[in-house]
């Protein structure tokens, strides 16, 4: 799964940038690497809007709801890896 591959390049570089001591509360309250419940989230809903029989059966506000989860957490791990590349670059790296 491509998003899987994704979680770890950026969790590779989350810990790059910061030595590892990066750990936050994530979305959901539980402590993580930053970022990588985003990309398991992206995942979650990939993986169901992929499955014909989901899109076909659910309600259209719930296939609604999980694009735009998809929109959302992408649109912030685009930010948390534009951040990410700040730290980099104020700490010389």
């Amino acid at each position: 799964m491509a998003w899987a591959n994704e979680q770890m390049k950026f969790a590779d570089r989350v810990k790059a940038a910061t030595g590892g001591k990066v750990v936050v509360q994530n979305m959901d309250g539980a402590g993580g690497l930053l970022g990588t419940n985003y990309i398991g989230e992206v995942a979650k809903a990939e993986a169901k809007l992929s499955k014909g029989s989901f899109v076909a059966n659910a309600p259209p506000a719930v296939v609604a709801q999980e694009r735009e989860r998809i929109e959302r957490y992408t649109q912030e791990l685009a930010t948390l890896d534009a951040q990410l590349t700040r730290v980099r670059s104020l700490a010389g790296g």
